[in-house]
């Protein structure tokens, strides 16, 4: 009986805003009795500082009805619309200082990190190659360095690993203590499975910049992948004493421990997790698992029904929980096998087929449960079918030859007892 599925990390992710140049200097100013376009901008750049983003917007209003080619107006609208989530009407300001000024790098970059921000990548990446075409050395303000950092970003985003990683490249080497750079590059060379230079990435990131939570993160993450659980945990605990509210962290953290064989602390980490989203299905799931350890079944199938009733009555997360719904149903499965409720469990297992008829697993386990209760043909049906999806599960040819033996098969038995020895079975 294969007793658990694996245990589920979150994947990390730098959740970082787009780069949005903040147009403001906080001044104290004068105005005269007849103000003028400048004496506006700078009245609403100055709302801005102080989040009064919709009386900012009157200001700029007031200068823009001054001159209507006020690209600096238009942009610094455009800037307090994006702080306001009114992105389509703030891409609306910034392509009007653009089409004003063609060579306004101001109005690119807020433009290109807007369409950043909902996602269309594409078209924020030909809005920052439009800043590296003004000044491709970034000679007029080194803020702008922003933009290849954006377009590494925007092609990480595609799945374009290559072109990204080429991006952050060239911010580091405008700028070698870019420390987000150094921390997205090093999570384009994880997922290209550049392991080693990934961790050195993650290293020169937190060299520069300690409190960068996402990027303790990432490398308790590559950390954990590679075996280094102690390692893997430190790590952890520095993200979670940076940002303490990041349920990914916790459930992360959780995992961990529970590789160690440490579940009170396991479990007390999910609960952390759970505290902060009760909707981490994740690391409820985890949880059971960690119960589940600890022979604890009754406690761990009460976590799994709560799933399978989560999952079930939220339709609009269906399609992608199916996995870990298919767990659930498989992990209750076991646990009432253990707890000789075969029927039941035979019930969980065929429910986890219905979700997922090609894993091997279920089906090598639904027939344990059908020989036990006493369903040999249907049993040997199972088998076989686990045979199909995965034909070196030796596990399996072992089970189908104690049954045959047990029917008095002899010469299928010898067959396929010396299968499962030949690949591996030890028992």
């Amino acid at each position: 009986m294969e007793r658990t599925k694996e245990i589920a990390m979150i994947a990390g992710v730098f959740t970082i805003l787009g780069a949005i140049i903040n147009p403001f200097i906080s001044i104290i100013y004068s105005i005269s009795s007849t103000p003028n376009e400048a004496d506006w901008i700078e009245k609403g750049n100055d709302f801005s500082s102080v989040y009064q983003y919709k009386k900012a917007i009157n200001c700029f209003d007031e200068a823009i009805d001054l001159n209507p080619r006020s690209e600096r107006a238009w942009n610094f609208k455009g800037y307090a619309l994006y702080r306001l989530g009114e992105y389509d009407t703030a891409l609306s300001c910034f392509d009007t200082a653009i089409n004003i000024s063609q060579q306004y790098a101001d109005a690119w970059n807020n433009k290109g990190g807007t369409l950043f921000q909902i996602g269309r990548y594409e078209e924020a990446i030909k809005a920052y190659s439009y800043i590296q075409k003004i000044d491709p050395t970034f000679k007029i303000d080194p803020q702008f360095a922003d933009a290849w950092f954006e377009t590494g970003r925007s092609r990480y985003r595609l799945g374009n690993f290559n072109e990204s990683l080429q991006a952050f490249n060239r911010v580091i080497e405008l700028n070698p203590e870019y420390a987000l750079a150094w921390g997205y590059k090093g999570r384009v060379l994880d997922d290209q499975g550049r392991i080693s230079e990934s961790i050195q990435a993650y290293n020169e990131a937190l060299n520069l910049n300690s409190q960068l939570a996402p990027v303790w993160y990432s490398k308790g993450s590559i950390l954990y992948m590679q075996g280094q659980y102690n390692e893997s945990i430190q790590a952890y605990n520095k993200a979670i004493e940076i940002n303490p509210y990041d349920a990914g962290a916790w459930s992360n953290k959780g995992v961990v421990l529970y590789h160690l064989g440490r579940y009170n602390e396991s479990i007390q980490a999910f609960d952390e997790a759970l505290s902060l989203n009760p909707w981490l299905l994740e690391a409820l799931f985890n949880k059971g698992l960690a119960l589940d350890a600890q022979n604890n079944h009754g406690e761990a199938l009460q976590i799994y029904d709560k799933i399978v009733k989560s999952i079930s009555t939220n339709t609009s997360s269906q399609q992608l929980t199916n996995k870990l719904l298919a767990n659930a149903w498989f992990q209750k499965g076991v646990d009432l096998y253990l707890l000789e409720k075969y029927d039941e469990s035979l019930q969980a297992y065929n429910k986890a087929i219905e979700i997922n008829p090609y894993d091997a697993d279920i089906w090598n386990n639904k027939g344990v449960v059908l020989y036990h209760l006493g369903r040999y043909n249907e049993s040997i049906q199972a088998y076989d079918e686990a045979l199909n999806i995965t034909p070196q599960f030796s596990t399996v040819w072992h089970n189908k030859g104690y049954l045959l033996n047990n029917l008095g098969r002899i010469t299928e038995t010898n067959a396929t007892i010396s299968m499962a020895e030949e690949l591996g079975y030890t028992g």
